[in-house]
């Protein structure tokens, strides 16, 4: 394992359509977002039972969901997918349809400029904000 730093988004690009699984068991994980970037690669993410992966993670469907701290767990799910490649491929093809339910970065941006618009045009503004 070796850490990259900062890296380039062409980079980023590079290195997630290289792989085949993500590993981010972060137990402190609001929405993760990473999960949704690697599954638009069609990677299966191995998460943490918490946080964002408990939103995001379809266990044995789109990924793993483990114990915080539980290095077998993680192994194992590794392991499993290492060992049967149709599984892996089922996986890959549930997470890249999985990161289709959500809006990209550029819809979400486009989501909250036309709510600040609308703001700015209204006499009575709306009190909250909601995905479609």
């Amino acid at each position: 394992m070796r850490f990259l730093g900062k890296v380039s988004q062409a980079e980023l690009r590079q290195h997630l359509s290289t792989h085949q699984v993500m590993v981010l068991p972060s137990s402190h994980e609001g929405f993760g977002i990473a999960y949704l970037e690697g599954f638009e690669y069609g990677m299966p993410a191995v998460g943490a039972n918490r946080g964002g992966a408990v939103e995001l993670i379809e266990h044995r469907k789109t990924g793993y969901r483990i114990r915080p701290g539980n290095a077998g767990e993680i192994a194992g799910a590794i392991l499993e997918l290492a060992g049967d490649r149709n599984r892996l491929a089922e996986m890959s093809l549930s997470a890249l349809r999985r990161s289709g339910e959500f809006p990209t970065w550029e819809e979400t941006g486009l989501q909250v400029r036309d709510f600040l618009m609308s703001l700015l045009r209204s006499e009575n503004p709306p009190s909250t904000f909601s995905y479609p």
